[in-house]
């Protein structure tokens, strides 16, 4: 959830990563490290009815609701390689160059001035 917010959830679902207020799609996420503080992010649903899948950054030739799609998990796929770093109380997700994930009112994108806090609940 962002760290700033009371409520809502990051969820990824079939159609890419949002933001929920309810328990739908995948809210669960393992973080396994790839060295030099990137990390592939695997989300699950905690009914566990639904196959794991990771986090995808689009390619530049692909269009989507979010800049992160879901897919099948690949350690080898350099769109499955996200930044996660300490921000104070919180943590910020990001791409190299491509920015970091920044929550507005339209939903997520990729800003490289701006980022959103999350908070990650162990």
């Amino acid at each position: 959830m962002p760290l700033d917010g009371f409520e809502g959830a990051l969820t990824l679902e079939d159609e890419g990563l949002s933001m929920t207020d309810d328990d739908s799609g995948r809210q669960l996420f393992t973080f396994r490290s790839l060295g030099e503080n990137l990390y592939q992010i695997r989300a699950v649903d905690s009914s566990g009815e639904r196959e794991p899948l990771c986090w995808r950054a689009l390619n530049t030739d692909e269009i989507g609701p979010s800049p992160i799609l879901a897919g099948t998990c690949e350690v080898s796929d350099k769109t499955q390689q996200f930044t996660v770093t300490r921000s104070g109380e919180g943590y910020v997700f990001g791409r190299n160059g491509y920015g970091n994930i920044v929550l507005r009112s339209e939903g997520l994108e990729y800003d490289v001035t701006d980022s959103t806090k999350f908070k990650v609940v162990q």
